[in-house]
């Protein structure tokens, strides 16, 4: 008959309080052992139980507005009845007869219920001798509870609050065609325990896989993205399986908005790669002794520590995350197509570009991944000037981070994977050259650069355009995204009725580069400065 899911379920149990009786090897991964399977019968008690929480809350407004008529009622009734509320994450409760109630006693041996620990003081002085609550589903209420979790991590505690909020999340989201209150406010208490404890919970991560296939792209969508950004390390073929696929189907079909909101996803997802999973990654490798090199790493291993530890296997994953930045500059540039380079997604492609160009020298990781040709050139040539300033903050990142990276001894070794992005110093340095000729050196179609890939067109085709001073046509006085700023400079500066012309600023370029500057693009400046001489002296 195989593995069935009820009794491995039950030994996975007893093994977990009691090893020594269970002696065989059980799956390692989580899943649903007792399914429900009377469906109907769930939903009918849903309907009650939202039926009784709404007849509670008109109870309590009714008491509110007529108390005297409560009190008169509440005094007729023989055999009055408390009634208390039905939520699906329960109270601070320590059901023990035999912890001690009061905090002011001394007693090292006498245990102290958490429902009376009401301030951070409290907690500091009773750290060594609280009683936790028999449902460890009330953690996800009380602040003071998750201080007390995430110091002294226990592998008891973190298996039952795994069973417990695994079964919540398929019953109240999995198992619903629609949004709920009660699952709103579990998934918004679940993501602050998650920013808490700064890692994401593993079977949250089992919900999500199987929950993002029948995802609809609407239900409980800002909660849901938020999860996904604490996602953990894994080999991007399996990343690609179980997240990126189901969210690439919504993507292409959806709105401006939402691919807005999946590219900021992804971005904070990239960002818990970096600064947080890396390292606990490492950290697991080290305690689980699978590599022997990991001192040597550009990353000092740290002593993480995690509520739901569990094993890891050896891969590499610097390379995991290379694979995730072409991925994304994929869909980025669909997207911006699409779209005509909308804005709004422009913006968020820059945002994660941005961190991308961050990455080897914050988070002193290996490898440089550059954006596409696509990204770099729609940023340079967009309407709208803050793409083109934040290309010049981009472009100086990615300076200083190859810069980074050649400092790094060729021995580096992180986890298989040696310095990576040096070869593409050259595609870099042509993008420098391209955006330096149109913007300050009025050189765009010269030809006299063979490997220009943004202005590169023939003779023929010059003739028919005959623009007069075509090379001046993605300067920073002429382009099409600074000529409202290049009015309103001289506006400024020129005396009231003169006739101005944007060739004008020719004369004062550091002066409108200042002015550019005051109006919050900055990165103009940034970028003529750091590579052409001309652009940084008086």
């Amino acid at each position: 008959m195989g593995m069935q899911p009820f009794i491995i379920g039950l030994l996975s149990i007893y093994k977990l309080y009691r090893p020594d009786l269970v002696s065989i090897a059980l799956p390692r991964t989580r899943r649903v052992y007792f399914k429900q399977t009377e469906t109907q019968w769930g939903a009918s008690i849903r309907r009650m139980q939202e039926a009784r929480r709404k007849a509670t809350t008109d109870q309590d407004a009714f008491q509110d507005r007529h108390p005297a008529s409560w009190d008169a009622k509440q005094t007729a009734l023989t055999q009055p009845s408390k009634r208390r509320r039905l939520e699906i994450i329960p109270e601070v409760q320590t059901t023990a007869s035999w912890v001690n109630t009061s905090l002011t006693s001394h007693d090292s041996n006498c245990l102290v219920p958490m429902e009376q620990i009401k301030t951070f003081k409290e907690l500091l002085q009773n750290m060594h001798r609280i009683q936790l609550p028999s449902q460890i589903g009330s953690v996800l209420r009380n602040p003071l509870l998750q201080h007390v979790v995430s110091c002294s991590p226990d592998p008891v505690l973190a298996a039952r609050f795994s069973y417990w909020i695994q079964s919540v999340l398929f019953e109240e989201i999995m198992n619903t065609d629609k949004e709920t209150d009660t699952g709103e406010q579990l998934l918004k208490l679940l993501i602050n325990f998650t920013d808490f404890l700064q890692e994401g919970v593993p079977v949250c991560e089992n919900f999500l896989i199987k929950y993002l296939h029948v995802w609809n792209g609407r239900h409980y969508r800002q909660y849901i993205l938020k999860l996904i950004t604490r996602f953990r390390l894994y080999p991007f073929s399996n990343l690609n399986d179980v997240l990126l696929e189901p969210l690439r189907k919504l993507f292409f079909c959806s709105s401006v908005y939402f691919k807005c909101q999946v590219l900021v996803c992804f971005k904070e997802l990239l960002y818990n790669f970096a600064a947080v999973e890396w390292p606990r990654y490492l950290n697991t490798l080290h305690c689980q002794g699978q590599e022997a090199n990991i001192a040597e790493t550009t990353v000092n291993v740290q002593n993480f520590h995690s509520m739901f530890v569990e094993e890891v296997e050896e891969f590499c994953a610097p390379q995991t995350m290379i694979d995730f930045i072409h991925y994304v500059d994929k869909m980025c540039l669909v997207a911006l197509w699409r779209h005509k380079d909308h804005c709004l997604l422009m913006q968020c492609a820059s945002n994660f570009f941005e961190l991308v160009s961050e990455l080897t020298l914050r988070h002193h990781l290996p490898f440089v991944a550059i954006p596409s040709a696509g990204i770099i050139y729609r940023s340079l040539f967009s309407d709208n000037a803050v793409p083109v300033s934040r290309l010049g903050n981009m472009i100086v990142n990615y300076r200083n981070a190859f810069n980074g990276l050649k400092g790094l001894p060729e021995s580096t070794d992180t986890c298989g994977l040696e310095r990576q992005g040096l070869e593409h110093i050259a595609a870099f340095n042509i993008f420098i050259l391209d955006a330096s000729d149109g913007l300050w050196r009025y050189k765009a179609f010269d030809g006299h650069s063979t490997q220009s890939s943004a202005f590169k067109l023939d003779g023929a085709t010059m003739q028919q355009l005959a623009i007069p001073r075509i090379n001046e046509s993605f300067s920073i006085h002429q382009h099409q995204a600074f000529l409202f700023f290049a009015y309103k400079f001289l506006k400024k500066t020129q005396p009231e009725g003169k006739k101005v012309h944007p060739s004008q600023i020719k004369m004062f370029r550091h002066e409108y580069l200042d002015f550019l500057t005051s109006k919050g693009l900055g990165g103009v400046k940034e970028f003529l400065t750091t590579f052409i001489r001309s652009a940084s002296t008086r």
